[in-house]
């Protein structure tokens, strides 16, 4: 079953179940690990998923945990107040020598300009690259994420125990709606450290006046949405990607405690019915990261003309390495630079198949996308946001059907800006071909600084 229909399908049963009718320590339980549980349902029938965690670097976590509770203590002593506060994405790209989520911080950089606001950042397996944009609106939250997990792991008995109904009712919904028999423990672990970090997070806000949360990626804004509506606070999430149909993040439910008050897109784009929000609470408020670029000078990356830019999901990493070894051994005078995904990590099985190829090689993703992207003319993939990145500039993109890679269009007419590669003749004619047979397309809007600051609050 494809996933798309997998996913409706799971919908379904849990709109006919009660699943989304039990609270947990203060929290909506299944809205919570509903990921969790519709990856394993995925998993289960045969389908590729997205694994987001990183193996943690115990040294960098341990002395991230110190900065954190450090900087959280002059905070609360500090009886500072910020409006504002942000949530970094967990990954930051490098731009010259420097840093910065390229969501959140060309944002703050237009619209800040008063310095009341927090930036938290709770990095990515343990690591904050430095040196960070704004690092001086920065705190880590590593102490506490940290003590929210030890505090599932070492009390999960008393806190099932307290909430021995919800908790049974919950696992029995699951059951009888998917079949599945999933790891109890961890997912008590995971809610009681849930409801703890939520109400640090509520407290914070309280203690520092906040009066907005502004942050990309519902997964991830899961808990500080929760802790913002229990505060009183306005909540928006910044678009991070294109979506085309169903997906594992948005479909189904709309839970009010975590669908924000405004989804701020960056451009004017359809379907735009696929981000679990009323269509009327969705704004186009543009894409800040060009005019921050702007205003910036970097060096040549030292890229070819004839060079190609492979950009993979972990999804369908295996099945692009394969194709792109076909085209590798079909065209040697071509150096293919292939481009993980940057929660991706590279096994051994994916080394294995780009080693007998030369003109294979991995693209460092630390580098920010955008400007890799004015580095490559030619750029393929299967269906990353990062390809309709590429034809916002111009660029020649092709989309790869083969290998088991299926395509999926935004809109159908998007048709008409890509190539379409099946094999080598159609990447011949890819490579041989002009930008101007192509239609245009840009799926960014120019940032709007005014309409940004009315409909946040945001005093510039």
């Amino acid at each position: 079953m494809m996933e798309q229909e997998l996913i409706r399908e799971i919908c379904v049963k849990e709109g006919n179940s009660v699943l989304y009718d039990i609270h947990i320590g203060g929290i909506p339980a299944y809205s919570m690990i509903r990921g969790l549980v519709r990856y394993r349902i995925i998993e289960s029938k045969g389908l590729p998923i997205m694994k987001l965690r990183s193996p943690l670097n115990g040294r960098a976590a341990v002395k991230s945990a110190i900065v954190s509770f450090w900087q959280f203590l002059k905070l609360w002593v500090s009886g500072k107040k910020y409006p504002s506060i942000y949530y970094a994405f967990a990954r930051v790209d490098k731009i010259g020598d420097y840093y910065l989520d390229k969501f959140t911080d060309p944002i703050i950089e237009q619209c800040e300009k008063e310095g009341n606001y927090l930036i938290l950042d709770y990095g990515r397996a343990g690591v904050h690259p430095k040196p960070r944009v704004h690092a001086e609106h920065i705190i880590y939250l590593d102490f506490f994420s940290g003590l929210s997990r030890v505090y599932g792991m070492v009390f999960h008995g008393l806190f099932y125990h307290k909430f021995k109904r919800e908790f049974d009712i919950l696992f029995s919904e699951i059951k009888n709606a998917f079949g599945l028999d999933l790891d109890k423990t961890a997912i008590v672990r995971e809610l009681a450290g849930d409801s703890l970090y939520v109400g640090f997070l509520q407290r914070v806000f309280r203690k520092v006046s906040a009066e907005r949360v502004i942050g990309p990626a519902r997964a991830f804004m899961a808990a500080p949405f929760i802790a913002a509506k229990r505060q009183g606070m306005k909540r928006f999430e910044l678009q991070h990607g294109i979506t085309y149909g169903e997906t594992v993040l948005y479909s189904g439910f709309r839970d009010g405690m975590i669908v924000p008050d405004r989804f701020l897109a960056f451009g004017d784009n359809k379907p735009s019915d696929v981000y679990g929000i009323d269509e009327a609470r969705i704004v186009d408020v543009g894409w800040a990261m060009p005019d921050y670029l702007d205003k910036l000078s970097y060096d040549g990356l030292g890229f070819g003309p004839k060079d190609v830019l492979v950009v993979s999901d972990p999804a369908v990493s295996l099945p692009m390495l394969k194709a792109v070894t076909r085209l590798a051994k079909e065209n040697p005078d071509r150096i293919f630079y292939f481009r993980p995904h940057p929660h991706e990590i590279i096994t051994q099985e994916h080394r294995n198949l780009m080693t007998p190829f030369p003109n294979i090689k991995i693209q460092d993703r630390s580098i920010n996308i955008s400007i890799v992207l004015h580095e490559f003319n030619l750029i393929v993939g299967e269906n990353s946001t990062v390809l309709y990145e590429a034809l916002a500039i111009r660029k020649k993109v092709g989309r790869l059907f083969f290998e088991g890679l299926a395509p999926l269009y935004a809109d159908d007419g998007d048709r008409d800006c890509f190539w379409e590669i099946r094999g080598q003749d159609d990447f011949a004619a890819f490579v041989e071909g002009d930008v101007s047979e192509k239609k245009s397309r840009c799926i960014y809007s120019p940032f709007d600084k005014r309409k940004y600051l009315d409909i946040t609050g945001v005093s510039a």
